[in-house]
């Protein structure tokens, strides 16, 4: 029942750029002999916000980090909520990496913890949302029963995958889709976690109660237009985009439905249109994170979802829509501000 704390000198900091994890095994003896024995990892860094030249910013490891990411719905065709396997997961993430990006914020379900693992080992960094007791569009939760398995969630959620050194934010809210006591809900999360971000309301919905943002530690907004921008401006805090872009690409042969498909932003025409619109909304994040104090950017999405077809992959991941190095130059774009 006693807290053991290990000195490390020239402790090695964990980082997209530089994943590098310490080994730790535990050994419980009695009478000189080993009669347990278990082997895990753990990863030092730190994420927090602070002011540079009187400008709001997200740091990690105490500079100043920009993160272009992807919303991961985390769906399958074949398996719906469950990964086909252990090396899709691996897969995935190292594509994503591979184009550039250096965050993944995991949309409305827990991953199995394999995918964690993979993000702490090969390095990218997670949002992690609080799966919502309602969906697309609904009001804020009314029963008790509903908001108590709320309440009880969010910290299950925490201290279940507390220990994994990739995930820097804790979503609570995504739009109206169950929203009630912000205030609350964000005191409960940082009572049990003061080492992460608390993003209260990934974007709002248009009323008094989503407009707040009760103590979140940056400003989370949703955008599918051509032109980038927040509808309402909260100019203290860092600002980001928890949802943007969603531009469509059919591949013929991979959609999920022949006659039903869809994105959120504007259709392109080819792979080649579809980098240079993406590198048009980048361009306008770029000029963003002077102005408005933008520090972070997630894209709709890593793969087609069902009839979504706003994916970087289709659905069945065969087929990766973009070249991956063109792909990191625009990224990177965004990303080298923070070395500036």
């Amino acid at each position: 029942g006693e807290t053991l704390r290990l000195e490390i000198a020239d402790a090695k900091r964990w980082s997209p750029e530089t994943p590098f994890l310490y080994d730790l095994t535990i050994e419980l003896k009695q009478g000189g002999k080993v009669v347990d024995r278990v082997e895990s990892y753990f990863g030092m860094r730190k994420i927090s916000t602070g002011l540079v030249d009187g400008k709001p910013r997200i740091f990690l490891n105490n500079e100043v980090y920009y993160q272009s990411g992807l919303l991961d719905l985390g769906m399958w065709p074949d398996s719906n909520l469950t990964p086909s396997s252990d090396k899709s997961l691996k897969f995935e993430i190292e594509t994503m990496k591979a184009m550039g990006f250096n965050v993944l914020r995991k949309h409305m379900k827990t991953e199995v913890e394999r995918w964690y693992y993979w993000c702490d080992k090969l390095g990218m960094l997670v949002w992690q949302d609080l799966p919502p007791q309602a969906y697309f569009g609904s009001k804020a939760l009314e029963t008790e029963e509903d908001k108590d398995f709320q309440r009880d969630a969010l910290p299950k959620m925490i201290e279940q995958y507390y220990n994994y050194p990739c995930i820097i934010t804790w979503v609570i809210f995504n739009e109206g889709c169950g929203q009630f006591e912000p205030a609350e809900m964000t005191v409960l999360a940082k009572q049990h976690d003061m080492s992460r971000l608390i993003d209260t309301t990934s974007h709002f919905w248009p009323n008094e109660v989503g407009r707040k943002r009760y103590n979140s530690d940056f400003y989370d907004a949703h955008c599918y237009e051509r032109g980038l921008k927040f509808y309402d401006y909260e100019c203290h805090l860092p600002t980001a985009f928890g949802e943007y872009g969603g531009i469509a690409l059919k591949v013929e042969g991979h959609l999920w439905k022949a006659d039903r498909h869809f994105g959120y932003g504007p259709d392109a025409s080819s792979p080649e249109d579809l980098l240079r619109m993406f590198n048009g909304l980048v361009d306008q994040a770029c000029e963003m994170q002077k102005a408005n104090n933008l520090c972070a950017i997630i894209y709709t999405q890593v793969a087609d979802f069902y009839n979504q077809i706003n994916g970087f992959m289709t659905f069945d991941r065969k087929v990766i829509k973009v070249d991956p190095a063109e792909m990191k130059r625009i990224n990177m774009e965004f990303r080298a501000a923070s070395k500036e």
